[in-house]
């Protein structure tokens, strides 16, 4: 795991603050870091008390820690023991934290391809680890989904190693139960998940009825030992999933506009706010299917948008910079001819390999199809709902079946019974490079990936505090803009300071200092800039 820790860390380090502050969703980051920082400095105690009587937006760290505390706090619990460390600051730290993870990511995808067999076992997780979907969910700062997703294939691996079923190997049926509890501690809304695509998986089971009737104490002792170790995070975990997923299934939760516009493409053109509001707008209203279907297809072709059904089937498996979003040159003529293409060759693939998987009895072929199955049924469930936001969420849960489920190639003729698609490891292996080349402002290439939710945060702020800092006793600081206070107050920790008031922080052992200076932050120009002034009494 060494090489892929070296190439995120060298990575964050060349693109600097700029890059690694703000990766995707800041929101998130912000959130996880003041959260973890609450962690550092307060008991469980005062925890509960931030939670009865919260503090004002301007107190930054703790407004924002104290609001997503109690929200399965276990990797924030990780993250805040990093922080003792003190490498370089809090948000090198929690990026250094995200390069750990995708090396954990990168070692459990290795034991799945163990189980399955496969060549090229190395090459294959490599991949894998610098893939789209893997990506997805590091762009994001999806923090706790990066770390489940290690036990989500963990668990899933475990799954197909048994030859029989799950519960007649004792020792693969402890080992799953404790990652299913672990899953649950770090991140319950997928552990449901897992536990919804398990039900299906057993339900096709040739022998399904046997199972449940030789094995119904041993279910039930692990439904037991399940709830009794989990139990404890009653409030932290199973309130908080309850309440995540009733909010999430509203059709008003309008996030998939951001997570989800990677499906119409590499589509520069779509990024216009004003069009992605039209599109939220569009799907907002409570009308049949059928109407807003009929609404979206007139929106495409009024604005020349006509290209992108023909996007779809590439950007679903995780290859959506291969397309083009007009025709306006030679080059992305040629582009939309190869778009075709892969589009016949994904199908292509798809076919051949469920085909096969179909026919076939083994734990792999079940895997594959009731997933597929189970995806299909709450995919289906969320449409008629109107609530768009989980089907994004569930696909990037099923992200490693879906590489594995293209870069596998069948083989019938052979004592291997798979071997690997080298045209879509090679065509998978592009995004990176092609992701990565461009710097831009810290963002990287700009387009429909998840790499920012707002440009301008990026583009027209330079992330880094010019001045000294250490010259100051007192430093005051307010910007209207949530964000901005917020990065200012995690900056101001890594220096040392802590809050006096609202908008105010002080040094810590602040009495001890002689320095009689204090000091406002300002935006100028586009940098955050120190203003010097002699402290009065």
């Amino acid at each position: 795991i060494l090489p892929i820790f070296i190439v995120f860390i060298s990575y964050g380090l060349l693109g600097g603050e700029q890059f690694f502050i703000f990766r995707g969703n800041y929101w998130d980051n912000m959130n996880y870091i003041s959260t973890s920082m609450l962690i550092n400095e307060m008991n469980i105690n005062e925890i509960y008390k931030l939670e009865k009587n919260p503090v004002n937006e301007s107190n930054a760290v703790i407004f924002n820690g104290s609001k997503n505390i109690l929200f399965r706090p276990l990797i924030s619990a990780v993250l805040a023991q990093l922080f003792n460390f003190k490498i370089i600051g809090y948000f090198f730290t929690t990026y250094f934290f995200k390069a750990i993870l995708m090396s954990k990511l990168f070692l459990s995808f290795y034991f799945l391809l163990n189980q399955i067999q496969i060549k090229h076992k190395y090459i294959l997780s490599l991949i894998f680890t610098f893939s789209f979907w893997s990506l997805f969910i590091f762009e994001i700062d999806a923090l706790s989904q990066l770390g489940a997703s290690t036990l989500f294939i963990s668990g899933i691996s475990i799954l197909i190693a048994n030859k029989k079923n799950l519960f007649f190997d004792y020792y693969n049926f402890n080992l799953f139960l404790l990652i299913s509890i672990s899953l649950f501690f770090v991140y319950p809304e997928q552990c449901l998940i897992a536990g919804y695509f398990i039900f299906f998986y057993i339900l096709f089971q040739k022998n399904i009825l046997n199972i449940f009737h030789n094995e119904k104490w041993k279910i039930l002792f692990g439904i037991i030992i399940f709830i009794i170790a989990t139990l404890p995070s009653f409030k932290t975990n199973y309130l908080s999933m309850y309440s995540l997923i009733k909010f999430a299934s509203i059709s008003s939760v309008d996030w998939w506009g951001y997570y989800g516009l990677f499906l119409t493409g590499n589509f520069e053109e779509i990024l216009n706010e004003k069009y992605i509001q039209q599109i939220k707008s569009i799907v907002s209203q409570d009308n049949e299917f059928i109407f807003v279907f009929k609404s979206i297809k007139d929106f495409m072709f009024d604005h020349n948008f006509y290209l992108i059904p023909f996007n779809f089937i590439p950007s679903f498996f995780g290859m959506y910079y291969l397309t083009v979003s007009n025709l306006n040159s030679i080059l992305n003529l040629i582009l939309f001819v190869g778009t075709i293409l892969l589009n016949f060759y994904l199908i292509l693939i798809l076919f051949k390999n469920l085909r096969y998987y179909i026919q076939r009895e083994n734990n792999l072929s079940i895997l594959f199809v009731s997933s597929i199955t189970g995806f299909f049924v709450l995919v289906l469930f969320f449409f008629f709902r109107n609530s768009y936001w989980p089907i994004i969420k569930l696909y990037s849960y099923l992200g490693p079946l879906i590489f594995l489920i293209i870069a596998i190639e069948v083989k019938k003729n052979s004592i291997s019974k798979y071997g690997v698609n080298y045209v879509v490891l090679f065509l998978l292996l592009i995004f990176p490079i092609y992701k990565f080349s461009d710097l831009n402002s810290g963002i990287s290439r700009y387009d429909t990936f998840p790499s920012i939710i707002n440009p301008k945060y990026k583009k027209n702020i330079t992330w880094k505090i010019d001045g000294d800092i250490k010259k100051c006793e007192e430093i005051s600081y307010y910007f209207p803009d949530k964000i901005i206070n917020g990065y200012i107050s995690i900056k101001l920790y890594d220096f040392g300071f802590s809050y006096f008031d609202d908008n105010k922080m002080v040094i810590k052992n602040s009495k001890l200092s002689n320095k009689n200076i204090t000091c406002v932050v300002r935006l100028e120009d586009e940098k955050f800039k120190i203003i010097y002034a002699k402290k009065t009494n």
